[in-house]
């Protein structure tokens, strides 16, 4: 089994539309919640309630 290349591109969740797509037409595109990615937060945790006074 020949072994997979690496990753050259990664588009984030701000373009997921964009990421999966390419993902589809290029096999060196990752993106959030893409199979060959390991497990982590599908989005970025915000912490604006820490630095944002009201």
């Amino acid at each position: 089994m020949a072994e997979e290349e690496p990753a050259r591109f990664f588009i984030d969740e701000n373009d997921l539309a964009l990421g999966r797509s390419l993902a589809l037409a290029r096999r060196d595109v990752v993106h959030p919640s893409h199979p060959r990615l390991p497990e982590g937060p599908r989005v970025a945790v915000c912490c604006w309630k820490d630095w944002v006074w009201w």
